[in-house]
């Protein structure tokens, strides 16, 4: 066998391989049902003092798929990627910071919205409003002043009949907005494709400001309301009034959870839509604060908005007799740590010949039921690779989690189950992970760097102290190490066991791949390249001066610019890459992500080397 595996120099092999990787990044298997969801988050999801951990946990208890996201701006800044992070997720920012977030794959960006593509191949169309809060009808009825800053002109505080309402709501630029979409909507291509229209409308529906309504003191008279009339009349149907037409009987009140009904100072209101078109809508659900006022219950509330939900079966999904759809299950393993049951996801191929077996590895707050790497199960279902998917304690906010000995254990003990389980090749064990999975790759890497014929490790935290220092993910840091770097000689000696930068020696030999963005605003790239340098050679080290450049510049310093070409990376283009023996490092143009094609074609290239140099050793693919 070579001494040293060029990995990143065969081109034309990462060419054939890149081109094959065809799949969507978030590919599944047949699912006859969607999730749609509509939250207003409340500038940026932590203005009740909660972390934006809170709003993720809002999204996860709906279980949706599809988000529109209104409101992303904090006063720090627009919380989209963070969010998309923490759920593992794909995502869209409209330039007015509407935000549209989704575990399918994005085909298409339009002006407010997105094409995705569904599990079957399917497209649907997702469209994200947040129309303007002034003037704000039911509180011109009331004569209450509106409290949210600078959008309070024009305000009529005495607004009195149905038909001033009318009148105003048509003059007011909702109505233009709707127009436009409507038109968009009707040029679309794909006009079999499902479309919803989901947002935070400030304008409440004729379907519950009705007669009925008004009579029972609810609120202040009927009024024809034109925005949910218009949609209705261009064959929409709203979600919630489709399961619940009785709107004495389920109100579904989104506008607001901060304040009680019989307070003065406000009118609670159903004003959060979604809105659907060629799809059948079976279940809507109001995710809140209390049992009182929402069906999906989530304590502490991060928002000033109750979220909404539905459950759409789709129309035109492929039979299962012409989709092979070969699947992952959940599995329980037994953890060497503690004899705990672990779960995870796991694919085992039917194969008489051993099989190449790939661990993902779940980011900094997720779990083995995230779907951040399911472009990864899925080029492994298609190849013939095992694959599986582990929880190693879940998210790293806890003791137990954030790179412990249970972490180490528990991985290794996956690894075991599978190849009990599978016939598994044992010299083609691999591992991938992005952010905190880049980090536990790294912690791996270092504890039992024998054990992986290659690691995949993109966007991650190499050091815990200096991550701390940086701001990022504070409260989990302390509560995995028990307290902040330099509180106690015991404290800092968590934050040195739990990092990767304390072992890294140890995979010196390791074939290690370590890919970071260079406009990546969650994990400064300084630790991808103090990783590298753990395990390079003197000679191929970079210097503190160049890695102080390429975070403040977020440029390559320009002695070490080259003009690189990987077809793999796509539009991420790599503009920095340094090897040391069988360890890579590659910037790329992009942000805190991972590169689903790169990292496959990578693993696949090391594999055909591997076995190029161990000609009996079986092909796995």
């Amino acid at each position: 066998m070579k001494k040293t595996i060029r990995t990143m120099r065969s081109i034309g092999m990462l060419i054939a391989i890149g081109l094959a990787f065809i799949s969507p990044l978030y590919a599944q298997t047949e699912q006859s049902t969607l999730r749609v969801m509509t939250y207003n988050i409340y500038r940026g999801g932590t203005m009740h003092k909660q972390p934006l951990s809170q709003t993720v946990k809002v999204i996860q208890a709906a279980k949706a798929d599809v988000v529109g996201i209104q409101e992303t701006r904090s006063p720090k800044g627009v919380n989209a990627e963070q969010l998309a992070q923490l759920l593992g997720w794909n995502y869209y920012v409209h330039p007015k910071n509407n935000v549209i977030l989704t575990r399918y794959e994005i085909v298409e960006k339009m002006d407010n919205g997105i094409k995705v593509k569904l599990p079957s191949g399917q497209g649907a169309y997702i469209f994200n409003l947040h129309l303007k809060p002034s003037p704000y009808l039911p509180y011109q009825f009331l004569g209450i002043k509106p409290i949210w800053p600078k959008t309070d002109k024009p305000f009529i505080p005495h607004i009195k009949t149905e038909a001033e309402a009318i009148a105003s709501s048509k003059k007011g630029p909702a109505s233009k907005t709707i127009a436009m979409l409507l038109r968009q909507i009707r040029s679309l291509p794909d006009q079999e494709a499902p479309v919803f229209v989901v947002g935070d409308f400030n304008e409440p529906s004729h379907l519950d400001w009705t007669e009925a309504a008004a009579k029972a003191g609810r609120h202040p008279l009927k009024v024809a309301y034109p925005t949910s009339k218009v949609l209705l009349a261009a064959g929409f149907g709203d979600a919630y009034r489709t399961i619940y037409p009785d709107e004495m009987a389920k109100p579904g009140f989104t506008w607001t959870p901060m304040k009680k009904s019989n307070q003065p100072r406000t009118h609670h209101d159903r004003i959060d839509y979604i809105y659907y078109k060629g799809v059948k809508v079976t279940d809507t659900k109001i995710v809140g604060e209390n049992e009182e006022n929402a069906d999906i219950v989530v304590t502490p509330y991060p928002s000033d908005h109750r979220a909404v939900v539905a459950t759409f079966t789709l129309s035109g999904q492929p039979s299962p007799e012409k989709i092979p759809a070969p699947k992952s299950k959940e599995i329980k393993h037994r953890s060497s740590a503690d004899q705990s049951e672990q779960p995870a996801v796991f694919y085992a191929p039917e194969s008489k010949t051993p099989v190449p077996l790939v661990i993902a590895l779940h980011t900094w707050s997720g779990d083995y039921q995230q779907k951040y790497h399911k472009a990864v199960e899925q080029w492994c279902i298609r190849n013939g690779w095992a694959y599986i998917h582990p929880d190693f304690r879940g998210p790293n906010n806890r003791p137990e989690a954030t790179g412990s000995e249970f972490v180490v254990a528990d991985i290794v003990s996956a690894v075991e189950y599978a190849k009990k389980t599978t016939n598994i090749d044992t010299s083609a064990i691999y591992l991938v992970g992005t952010s905190g999975g880049g980090y536990t790759a790294l912690v791996m890497a270092g504890h039992h760097p024998e054990r992986w014929a290659g690691v995949s490790a993109w966007v991650p935290i190499s050091d815990l102290a200096a991550w701390h220092a940086e701001g990022k993910h504070v409260e989990a840091l302390e509560k995995s190490c028990g307290g902040a770097p330099g509180d106690t000689p015991a404290v800092d000696a968590e934050y040195a066991k739990r990092s990767p930068i304390t072992y890294l020696k140890n995979a010196g030999g390791t074939t290690l791949h370590i890919s970071a963005g260079i406009r990546d605003s969650i994990v400064p790239i300084s630790h991808s390249l103090h990783a590298f340098n753990e395990v390079a050679a003197a000679k191929d080290r970079i210097s503190e001066e160049d890695i102080r450049f390429f975070v403040e510049k977020r440029k390559v310093p320009p002695k070490l610019q080259a003009d690189l070409s990987d077809p793999t990376y796509g539009k991420k283009r790599p503009l920095f890459r340094r090897e040391s023996g069988n360890a890579p490092v590659t910037i790329f143009d992009g942000g805190h992500e991972l590169v689903a094609p790169a990292a496959m074609a990578w693993i696949q290239q090391v594999h055909h080397e591997k076995k190029k140099n161990k000609p009996n050793a079986p092909d796995g693919t």
